[in-house]
């Protein structure tokens, strides 16, 4: 399960109808890495789908992270931090003659969790991530060529980048291999 605001934190000429690119919705990841004493090193991707009455869209991540794993018998809880790169992708602005544009940018990500082993090399495990994401939406050369008015959509201009800051929250129930 996941939950965005991407533009709770702010807004400069970032989408039109930015109110709606809040949602919730379904998220699903994958991650490896590298133990080390308590300390766990590696990448992790994570795409969360929100699909909206009025607009869907999509928020993917790749980052790098550590984690501290507290072994207490057959449970380990954890926490992370990582940083990385989200996207949607492609947004289609249908106002824009179906042009599309690009949406990018920072992610700061952080975690807790516990994993509770069934056997010496699986567990089962559940979290809760939080991500702020800083995303940027490129300007879309070639508007002019579709016609000037089409430009300006809701009050944003498509000749200019724009941005916005907001945040993600994903609870996962997760299986995970040891070896």
């Amino acid at each position: 399960y996941s939950w965005a605001n991407l533009a709770a934190f702010s807004n400069n000429n970032f989408i039109p109808g930015v109110e709606q690119f809040a949602g919730s919705g379904y998220a699903g990841h994958v991650a490896a890495g590298i133990q080390v004493f308590l300390f766990t090193f590696g990448a992790r991707g994570t795409v969360a789908s929100y699909p909206g009455a009025t607009v869907a869209f999509d928020i993917w991540s790749l980052m790098f992270d550590v984690m501290l794993r507290i072994p207490i018998g057959f449970a380990e809880p954890y926490f992370r931090v990582g940083i990385g790169y989200a996207w949607m992708g492609q947004l289609d602005v249908r106002e824009l003659s179906s042009s599309s544009v690009s949406v990018y940018g920072l992610t700061i990500e952080g975690g807790a969790g516990i994993d509770l082993y069934i056997s010496d090399r699986v567990s089962l495990g559940a979290g809760l991530d939080v991500a702020f994401l800083n995303l940027t939406r490129q300007r879309l050369d070639g508007c002019m060529d579709v016609g000037g008015a089409m430009c300006n959509v809701g009050g944003v201009d498509f000749q200019e980048e724009g941005d916005a800051a907001g945040f993600q929250a994903r609870a996962t129930g997760h299986i995970a291999f040891h070896f």
